[in-house]
């Protein structure tokens, strides 16, 4: 059996392993449950609310509360928002969060926050995060920080993120701490700390933020426009912060890094995904840490490399086709004069992006001349 075959089924094994083992964890659970355990009928609810079986979540919800478990009423009052009851779903809410819930002092912090459900209270949401978050909901942390870093509170926000990141696995979900590591790169770069700022946003590119956010274009430009912004100097002491914050957060990464470098996580097609080049820039920045000229070249091409598939993500019109090339030129002169075996893939890469471009604009040519065919076959 080949070797790659040998880890596909390994792989298979373990997932089916695990859902095998998840199943058997929710069977107990729901036994638990049918036997009146209140606080189990809680979790079976919550876990039919997330699954958006909301018969069942309403049906263990209720058998919860009965028995006096004031926080099935957030479930109950979840279930009744999603079926337009919302006043009185936000009642029942309400209700919980009053009596200390902090699951529903959390949904109420929202409400207000978002302006959703209630009026938009910036306030109110304040209070009702301070309130879960002091009852141990760290993601009521998270959310709280947000609303600092909207009121320029940038201190306050910066030391709730840390304590997320800083956090074990059970208190909260790794989504909220790779998201962290983006906030506090914001949240540095608006203190005016480019440094710090710059080896926060490469951490988070390189931790996949982009599997948790719509916003790869934002990212990829903000690295740009900060780069850019770094005085002779402080490019090599960022790359140097990030690959500090790498052995701290993310030690697993470490002979990651240089298998991905080398690879470009190449996906078996001509088309290398933009959430993957970015991830390959903030990698090349990482290394600059040891060799920051060729490196730093590597990771300016990578990036442009981006750039160029999130214009092609605006639309398929001419002018898009045409800036995307202009960015594979400028990233294939970036490291034209390099000449190892990474850059020699990259080239390669590029060469291909350009052929997947020119076949799309070619496909593109041959829908709209079918088109006008047709047009001027019915006129």
């Amino acid at each position: 059996m080949k070797r790659t075959n040998y880890v596909k089924l390994v792989l298979v094994v373990a997932v089916l392993l695990m859902l095998v083992s998840c199943a058997s964890k929710f069977d107990t659970l729901k036994k638990e449950a049918d036997a009146g355990d209140p606080v189990k009928q809680y979790e079976v609810a919550d876990h039919y609310l997330k699954t958006k079986d909301l018969v069942n979540a309403e049906k263990y919800a209720m058998k919860s509360a009965d028995q006096g478990n004031f926080a099935a009423n957030r479930i109950l009052g979840r279930i009744y928002i999603s079926r337009k009851e919302v006043k009185k779903g936000v009642a029942l809410v309400l209700g919980a969060a009053e009596k200390g819930d902090p699951k529903s002092q959390h949904d109420m912090g929202s409400f207000y926050g978002i302006g959703k459900y209630l009026k938009r209270d910036l306030k109110e949401a304040v209070k009702w995060y301070k309130k879960a978050y002091k009852n141990g909901l760290l993601l009521a942390g998270f959310d709280l920080a947000s609303v600092y870093r909207y009121e320029k509170k940038l201190n306050e926000a910066k030391d709730l993120y840390y304590k997320v990141i800083n956090a074990s696995e059970e208190q909260i979900e790794e989504k909220f701490k790779v998201l962290s590591f983006f906030y506090i790169a914001e949240t540095e770069y608006a203190m005016n700390n480019k440094v710090d700022a710059f080896a926060w946003y490469c951490t988070s590119a390189a931790s996949n933020v982009f599997q948790y956010s719509n916003n790869l274009g934002y990212v990829a430009q903000k690295m740009n426009k900060v780069r850019k912004e770094l005085k002779p100097g402080e490019l090599e002491k960022a790359s140097r912060l990030s690959l500090e914050l790498h052995h701290k957060y993310f030690v697993q990464f470490n002979s990651q890094i240089k298998r991905e470098s080398s690879k470009i996580l190449y996906k078996n097609t001509y088309f290398v995904d933009s959430d993957t080049l970015l991830r390959m820039y903030s990698f090349a920045t990482i290394f600059g840490a040891r060799r920051d000229k060729d490196n730093s070249k590597m990771g300016i091409a990578v990036s442009k490399l981006s750039e160029a598939n999130y214009m092609l993500a605006q639309g398929s019109i001419k002018n898009f086709y045409f800036l995307s090339v202009k960015k594979l030129l400028e990233a294939f002169g970036t490291i034209k004069p390099l000449n190892d075996k990474n850059a020699k893939f990259l080239k390669f890469v590029i060469w291909s992006q350009a052929q997947c471009i020119r076949g799309m604009a070619v496909e593109q040519a041959k829908i709209v001349d079918e088109y006008k065919k047709n047009m001027k076959n019915k006129g």
